[in-house]
């Protein structure tokens, strides 16, 4: 294994931030003199340090994470590796051997799985993040929704993560509301050079921003609303997108909504209650606002003014366009655009 990715306590801020930036993969491993693992130094550990006014010429000892995720080579599972890697999107794990000197290091990209996505570079997504979030007032009367944080970590981050995990690297983002706030953050972020902007000067619906993917180079897009953390695999639902021939692909998934007030089921003939029920729950599959549309629908679109996904989805119905569903678990995803959604997922 090579110095690059390792230091020691004593090692100065300055010189920990010259290796990293070296090394690709924005930690080190910390060492003693008898090279056995104390924890990991990150770039994002550095840099807060920094911005407290530490100074370049000082010991990293007081900095680095003493506890990190780690295994022992004995304890090793390679298939639950993979699950924390794709979940965490931890840059490294290192594996230890009995006597606490490290033996291997995995990083995330080893985990990233090749797939016809990628290969033919024939998948691009876009992020739908202009709207206001009226749903989740006051919290964005502040913060624009894409930027609310899930223990810790924007919206918007976590989903180009999913996507970066799944091997789509080709991201376009959808501005409106509070796009100055939105772009300021994401161009600080790891993946800034990943990001195109697409800036509505007005509302332009869920579907409206597609006139502008007119030109797109015979690739398929996938559309995602900014308030959907899908925990489910992007790259199956590509294949059935493909496999089945589907002009655009709906998920979805089957919702249970209870109704506030109680039921009550009658005779007509008679006029007669025959039964109450007390607040009944209902079962439906919903669009959980995710799609993937194929790049000669695109070509083809003539938007010119506002429009959401549900109206476009009902005028390529009525062209006889094969519009194809994906269904997911209902535990595949949360819907965090609703405030008790919200805080039932993420309790503050």
């Amino acid at each position: 294994m090579k110095p690059i990715f390792f230091c020691k306590e004593d090692t100065s801020v300055i010189n920990a931030l010259k290796k990293i930036n070296n090394n690709g993969c924005r930690c080190l491993i910390v060492l003693n003199d008898l090279k056995k693992f104390l924890g990991v130094l990150s770039d994002g550990d550095l840099r807060k340090k920094i911005s407290k006014g530490y100074k370049l010429n000082e010991k990293i000892k007081p900095i680095y994470n003493k506890k990190p995720l780690y295994f022992f080579e004995k304890n090793l599972s390679f298939q639950k590796l993979e699950r924390i890697f794709l979940e965490k999107k931890i840059d490294l794990i290192p594996i230890l051997k009995k006597d606490k000197t490290v033996k291997k290091i995995y990083f995330l990209n080893e985990f990233i799985k090749e797939d016809h996505t990628s290969k033919k570079n024939s998948v691009a997504a876009l992020i739908m993040a202009g709207g206001k979030g009226t749903r989740l007032d006051p919290f964005t009367k502040v913060l624009p929704k894409p930027l609310i944080p899930i223990k810790g970590k924007p919206i918007i981050e976590i989903i180009m993560e999913k996507f970066m995990v799944s091997n789509i690297k080709d991201i376009y983002v959808s501005l409106n509301y509070k796009s100055n706030v939105i772009k300021s953050y994401l161009n600080t972020n790891k993946y800034s050079n990943k990001i195109k902007y697409i800036n509505e000067n007005k509302p332009l619906g869920t579907a409206g921003c597609l006139k502008y993917f007119k030109n797109f180079k015979k690739r398929d897009l996938i559309i995602t609303n900014c308030d959907i953390l899908l925990n489910s695999n992007i790259e199956n639902f590509y294949k059935s997108h493909k496999k089945n021939k589907n002009d655009l692909t709906i998920v979805i998934s089957q919702n249970k909504i209870k109704s506030p007030y109680g039921s009550v089921i009658v005779d007509h003939k008679s006029m007669r209650v025959m039964d109450m029920k007390e607040k009944p729950e209902f079962k439906m599959l919903t669009n959980i606002g995710f799609y993937i549309i194929s790049s000669k629908i695109i070509k083809n679109l003539k938007i010119k003014s506002k429009i959401d996904m549900n109206e476009l989805i009902k005028i390529l119905l009525k062209k006889n366009k094969k519009i194809g569903f994906y269904k997911i678990n209902e535990k595949s995803w949360i819907d965090i655009g609703q405030w008790e959604e919200y805080k039932k997922a993420f309790p503050l």
